[in-house]
């Protein structure tokens, strides 16, 4: 009887089973020959249990009588045939790893056969069935370590809990107590999935009463969206989205496709909104909380507006050993001690173990070192060989030095080594292998461990970490000099400042303060005495006419007075105003009076006087950056009646070259110190009951401008700025421009605020963008980009008759030709911060000309010129670049606009 093909259908994929020239039973025995084969293909991921083939049916064509055995080629019993009743039926009977195994070659014994009616006869023929193991993407689970579960002793009924739930309207939190808000059934109605590979989280709500609805209505017809979101713990990211179920983007049907939406929220038409969490970068084991904010709701009735915002806590639970998913209600099948996963129940093999359950053994030697973590120089550090699945006649330590090619014998032992090494230093760092031996049969396995031991433990320092730093005033410890001191700081400890006459970094700056001029130790800012002023205290104070004092006693005088006698009201520190070392701005400060509106002036005074700090009140970390005009450290301020909090400290400084540098300088810094005060006095963010700037803004923290130096203390943003995160992402192969596109988002939500504050930044860039810790792009102006980027970006001229340094490559064409500032020019600017994101930070180029000048660039983009389109960057982007560099300001989009813009772009790969 010919034999065709049999395709078996199952759940993961296609069985096929092919058998070729088969001839019918003949002869006296009724039976084939041994050179008859059965070939299979199945995909690795079938599951346990699954019929792959019957035996019976494709070689006898019949359902019963014959039974079998596997003799040969199954040597990790992945295979077996079912029992009396189903004779020559072969299953899967433990799990397939392609990597372990691709290719079985069976060989089946045909133990008895019923032929003709007659009794069951014993046989020895031989029959081969190959079996190929095909390649499943994403299979077998990968078990990633930096989303790691805990394992309980009790069998908890989710992998995550969902809790502290508060949402908020402008009338107020509301919490989920009530049942009233639109998350109540966060709680206890979920729908979660997990995905390892990013250590990410996505969540789904449905719902469907009437005060949800109603709000998701309001919220979706002023195409508003959850987007701003933010989490308490570091790296980890968070979206959420609003999705209506008649949304015509697909999203729903996606979800759906995904098995997001639960059947019950499908066939209910009274869910018609969900709310969508994905939470990526899911690493830590303690408690997460989330924040969500949305775009500002319209009602379309009153015209008025408002805001929904959500707060809620993730705790990662973990399964009960054995379970694994989302609801814990999932098998792992991990086996020898194995670790489960309990996000998708991948298992962590211990040595000796591979496969997909880990229970394939494998000859394996294991080499560990006592601690496991924080090895420093001078520990004892103990080195263990063990084999595994092997016996072992001989196991041997070695050890090879970075510097040698020849290896030492450290120890020889017959079963388990243990080895020492006592007071660890610099020459025993290098490789250290394990050797392991067989009796009999010789089978040599190795196993390396390279130790590269180079630091001391904290606070010593020495060849053999064996002196103390105990360094001060921020210093830092180093490993072979002990204490690196701040800029200003001396000593063995850094607890002595520079020598009179010297400052900065090792004192190695000589002061130029001339006529008694005082040098500031830190940063050389010299404070002249009187009558003396400039940046040395070389020249002598003008003397002013009688015209010029009848002005300074109208204008200058009445407004110090309200100074002195504000700072001595708010400050209490009335030593201040008897230091002879402030009168050394007294020049720019009279300048700055009698050019400025004393009206003016007086409110922004009274405006500072509460943000005011002390200096004692701050304590110097390090410094995270400096330039020709001022610096920046990290410090510690502690405000009365608050948590400390981590600082930026920017100063300005009076000592350089340039004899009109500083009066820039120092107008600058007044100039970011006002703006800052006024976003926060406008801002109607809170957290709890402080009023704070907008999320995607630097936040302020307070002035320092009652001491030297003076200060600007902003918000702390440990990932530095965006232009040096673009670079430094280039050497990451897997960073895509979708990522960092949100950037891009977080600076148009600023510009949003600004555009409503009518407050104006000019200087849109990478390089005034920074990041935080959790990934958040927060605009800035940290004072030292003119400084640092001088040489580069900013071009020294009297644009306009006034003497500064300017971007001239992110300024549109109205400001390079006319000096006009608007919201509309910021745009132009956030144009270009697009093109340097897209090109991981490479620095504006124009056609045929690398860094043109003033006029030359106005020449050129009156011409239409612009920047060209990266390579990789997509069409609709650039084309949005485009439309933000229109030569009219009004065909250019607003800030509200630029964000859905891109949107298309953030999912385009």
């Amino acid at each position: 009887m010919p034999i065709g093909i049999i395709v078996w259908l199952g759940t993961l994929g296609t069985f096929i089973i092919s058998v070729s020239g088969l001839p019918s039973a003949s002869g006296s025995s009724g039976y084939n020959s041994s050179a008859q084969k059965l070939n299979l293909s199945i995909p690795e991921n079938t599951p346990v249990g699954t019929v792959v083939a019957n035996i019976t049916l494709a070689l006898f064509n019949k359902s019963s009588g014959l039974s079998f055995s596997i003799v040969d080629g199954d040597p990790y019993g992945r295979f077996s045939l079912s029992p009396e009743g189903s004779q020559g039926v072969l299953c899967v009977a433990n799990p397939l790893d392609f990597r372990v195994r691709p290719r079985y070659d069976l060989v089946v014994l045909l133990k008895c056969a019923d032929i003709n009616d007659k009794p069951c006869q014993l046989s020895s023929e031989t029959y081969s069935v190959k079996i190929a193991i095909s390649d499943v993407e994403g299979y077998p689970p990968l078990y990633n370590t930096t989303c790691e579960t805990p394992e309980r002793e009790v069998r908890p009924q989710r992998l995550f809990n969902v809790s502290k739930i508060i949402s908020r309207y402008e009338t107020g939190w509301i919490h989920t107590s009530d049942g009233q808000s639109p998350t109540a059934k966060m709680e206890r109605e979920l729908v979660i999935r997990s995905d390892n590979d990013v250590c990410g989280v996505t969540a789904v709500a449905g719902l469907n009463s009437l005060a949800d609805i109603g709000w998701a209505n309001i919220g979706s017809a002023s195409g508003a969206t959850a987007s701003n979101c933010s989490s308490s713990q570091t790296g980890m990211t968070v979206q959420a989205q609003l999705v209506s179920r008649t949304s015509p983007d697909g999203v729903f049907q996606d979800l759906r496709k995904s098995r997001l939406i639960k059947p019950k929220w499908v066939n209910d038409a009274s869910f018609g909104y969900f709310w969508v969490y994905q939470i990526d970068a899911y690493q830590t084991s303690s408690p997460a909380t989330f924040k969500c904010e949305s775009t500002a709701i319209h009602f379309q009735i009153s015209e008025d507006t408002t805001i929904y915002s959500m707060q809620f806590t993730i705790d990662k639970l973990g399964c009960a050993r054995g379970k694994f998913g989302p609801w814990c209600d999932q098998d792992c099948v991990c086996k020898n001690g194995a670790r489960c996963h309990g996000f998708n129940g991948a298992c962590l093999c211990p040595p000796g173990w591979i496969g997909v359950a880990c229970d394939i053994p494998t000859q394996a030697v294991v080499i560990v070192t006592v601690p496991r973590q924080h090895i420093y120089i001078g520990s004892n550090i103990t080195l263990s060989c063990t084999a595994v699945h092997l016996n072992v006649s001989s196991i041997v330590l070695k050890y090879r030095p970075f510097n040698s090619n020849a290896s030492k014998v450290l120890s020889n032992q017959t079963t388990v080594i243990g080895f020492t090494r006592n007071a660890f230093r610099d020459d025993y760092n290098g490789v250290y292998t394990c050797v392991a031996e067989t009796a009999g049969t010789r089978v040599v396995v190795e196993k390396e461990l390279v130790l590269n031991v180079t630091s001391c433990p904290p606070n010593l320092y020495g060849t053999f970490c064996n002196h103390t730093c105990d360094c001060e005033n921020g210093g830092r410890c180093d490993r072979w000099s002990g204490c690196v001191c701040l800029p200003g700081w001396k000593g063995k400890h850094c607890d002595r400042p520079c020598s009179h006459g010297h400052y900065g970094l090792n004192c190695s700056s000589k002061c130029s303060c001339q006529n008694g001029g005082v040098c500031d130790h830190i940063n050389g800012t010299c404070f002249c005495p009187e009558p003396w002023t400039g940046q040395d205290c070389s020249r002598l104070r003008a003397k002013l006419g009688s015209r010029n004092l009848q002005l300074l006693a109208i204008l200058v005088i009445p407004a110090l007075v309200v100074i002195v006698a504000s700072a001595r009201i708010v400050l209490g520190n009335k030593k201040l105003w008897n230091d002879p070392l402030r009168h050394q701005e007294e020049g720019i400060l009279l300048q700055e009076l009698v050019a400025e509106d004393v009206v003016e002036e007086e409110e922004s005074v009274n405006r500072r006087l509460p943000w005011e700090r002390c200096e004692e009140h701050l304590t110097v970390v390090k410094l995270i950056g400096q330039g020709t005009f001022g610096h920046v450290v990290l410090a510690k301020l502690r405000t009365p009646g608050k948590e400390p909090v981590l600082v930026a400290a920017k100063s300005v400084s009076l000592a350089h070259e340039s004899g009109d540098g500083s009066e820039r300088c120092y107008r600058d810094f007044y100039r970011e110190v006002d703006i800052l005060i006024s976003l926060h006095d406008q801002s109607e963010h809170r957290e709890g009951d402080d009023q704070r700037v907008h999320p995607n803004i630097v936040q302020l923290h307070g002035i320092i401008t009652q001491s030297r130096p003076r200060r600007i203390l902003l918000e702390y943003a440990p990932r530095g700025d965006l232009l040096h995160f673009l670079r430094g992402s280039r050497q990451k192969p897997d960073t895509r421009l979708s990522d960092l596109l949100r950037f891009a988002v977080h600076v148009s939500r600023a510009l949003q605020e600004l555009e409503t504050l009518k407050i104006v930044h000019r200087d849109v860039a990478a390089r005034n963008v920074l990041v935080t810790e959790d990934g958040v792009a927060k605009l800035a102006d940290f004072g030292l980009a003119r400084d640092v980027y001088a040489n580069t970006v900013y071009v020294h001229t009297t644009h306009l008759g006034q003497d500064d340094l300017l971007p001239l490559k992110w300024m549109a064409l109205e400001s390079l030709q006319d000096g006009v500032f608007t919201s509309h020019s910021d745009v132009w600017s956030f144009g270009v911060l697009l093109w340097e994101i897209t090109t991981f930070g490479e620095e504006p180029r124009y056609p045929r000309v690398y860094r043109p000048d003033c006029g030359q660039l106005v020449r050129l983009l009156k011409r239409g010129t612009r920047l060209e389109k990266p390579e990789e960057c997509p069409v609709s982007l650039y084309r949005l670049m485009c439309q933000c560099w229109a030569g009219d300001p009004e065909d250019r989009p607003d800030a509200v606009q630029l964000e859905p813009g891109l949107e298309e772009d953030m999912n385009f790969r």
